[in-house]
């Protein structure tokens, strides 16, 4: 078995659903040295907070997220099996256990990630941005990357892939969900275990954004990014989500909004 001690950094990308996680999380884990996966959604469903509290309890959902990761996760079945078989129990008391299933879930990333020969992992599941600070209780090195996508095409872009979920938010409920992601990342801005990029700046200039966030990460720069990007944007979008096709295409900015909204609704 590999040494987790072994990894050498641990990162979650973040943000307001539909703000270009995936093309971040795409472009990152074009790497060599980084591996990723498809999302999770443990911490934002695994784990419940009352009343926005810092008091956490394991959900009855977590180990049926562990469950369903795995199984939509590309290792051997070996390798899953072994996975599967050290979930823990859920705690029987609320409030316990948190910290070892916290630990549980870093340990299955990173001997994937080893498995891989990898020795960093990106995780992205753009609503884990409210559980940062649950998330850094276990490991206070996790390096956090923040996008933002202007308010209009995010909320339009929300407004239109809520109805593929099944969800059909409305515009204020759009609003709100976007207002309150922006919110939780402006309270970072100044953690440094925190990186900011534009969705507008990294689907126009990919190369040189990505670039950036490399260096401030103290890896190698990647000549040929856009290529092994082709290669590897598949294998972390699920079937399932048909709505990140687009990630598959070439990469360019594109701005929704004045084509969802009527004047009225832009008002």
């Amino acid at each position: 078995m590999n040494n987790i001690n072994d990894i050498k950094l641990r990162l979650f990308i973040v943000g307001c659903p539909r703000s270009g996680t995936t093309l971040l999380q795409g472009l990152i884990s074009s790497h060599n040295e980084i591996t990723s996966f498809v999302e999770s959604h443990f911490f934002n469903l695994g784990f419940k907070n009352p009343f926005n509290s810092g008091f956490y309890y394991v959900s009855k959902r977590a180990t049926d997220l562990l469950h369903q990761f795995l199984e939509a996760t590309e290792i051997s079945g070996k390798l899953k099996k072994r996975l599967s078989d050290r979930i823990p129990d859920l705690p029987i008391i609320p409030g316990l256990g948190v910290k070892k299933w916290v630990t549980y879930y870093f340990s299955v990333l990173d001997e994937i990630a080893l498995n891989r020969e990898k020795r960093i992992w990106v995780e992205k599941t753009p609503d884990h941005l409210k559980r940062i600070e649950l998330i850094q209780t276990v490991d206070p090195d996790i390096k956090v990357i923040h996008i933002i996508r202007d308010g209009g095409d995010t909320i339009a872009s929300l407004f239109n892939g809520t109805k593929q979920w099944g969800k059909k938010f409305s515009i204020d409920e759009c609003i709100q969900y976007w207002n309150d992601a922006i919110i939780k990342s402006y309270k970072r801005i100044n953690n440094s275990s925190d990186i900011f990029i534009h969705y507008k700046k990294l689907a126009e200039n990919p190369v040189n954004e990505i670039d950036k966030i490399f260096k401030l990460l103290n890896l190698s720069s990647q000549t040929d990014i856009i290529d092994r990007y082709n290669l590897t944007i598949s294998s972390i979008i699920q079937d399932k989500e048909h709505w990140k096709g687009k990630n598959l295409k070439n990469i360019e900015f594109q701005s929704t909004y004045n084509k969802t909204f009527n004047k009225s609704e832009r008002d």
